[in-house]
């Protein structure tokens, strides 16, 4: 609604519907690290229909946790930015190339996209070569630290475990040396009395 100031000659607009305040929409990106960001298709393989199926259209993100290094592939599809892909990038994964095209790429993958977690068969295709390349080595990379990630904590397992097997073993040898002195305490004073 307008109304006009005579005196001062200005228009003031008064809103009909008072707007609510605004609020910021938190997606859980925000304490990630973009590693790579690019628009593309993504597709998801029906088993039942033995066909690839359009999941959407929009930026393609690989994102690293700062604290734990790990890094997960996010879709969003654009305007709605409903969730068409979320999942860990992890050591086991593998990229492989589409017969047909050699802008796209396929993968298996936990995703959870739809909520629960489900293994999904995707595959994404880019408009350049150049950006398909760049996502294979973002990707391989992030796979390759996954594994580099996952051989440190089986270490630092066997470490721990060595750690406590070598304190047991103290444990057991002071036990040892204590009940062996107590055993010469009691010769001495057997010794002693004959």
């Amino acid at each position: 609604v307008a109304e006009y100031n005579f005196n001062e000659g200005t228009l003031d607009y008064k809103p009909v519907v008072p707007l609510p305040d605004l609020v910021e929409l938190l997606t859980g990106e925000e304490k990630e690290l973009v590693v790579f960001s690019h628009r593309a298709k993504l597709y998801r393989y029906d088993r039942e229909s033995q066909q690839w199926k359009e999941r959407g259209i929009g930026e393609l993100k690989i994102l690293q946790d700062h604290e734990r290094r790990r890094a997960r592939l996010v879709m969003r599809r654009k305007q709605v930015l409903k969730l068409c892909a979320n999942h860990w990038i992890t050591a086991n994964m593998k990229l492989e190339p589409i017969k047909a095209s050699e802008k796209a790429w396929t993968w298996s993958a936990l995703d959870f996209a739809d909520g629960d977690g489900s293994v999904q068969t995707l595959a994404v295709r880019f408009r350049l070569q150049e950006t398909a390349d760049a996502f294979k080595k973002c990707f391989e990379e992030a796979a390759v630290t996954a594994e580099l990630q996952d051989m440190s904590a089986k270490f630092s397992s066997e470490l721990s475990k060595l750690k406590f097997e070598k304190l047991l073993l103290q444990i057991c040898r002071n036990l040892f040396l204590l009940e062996l002195k107590h055993m010469n305490t009691e010769l001495r004073d057997l010794s002693t009395e004959l």
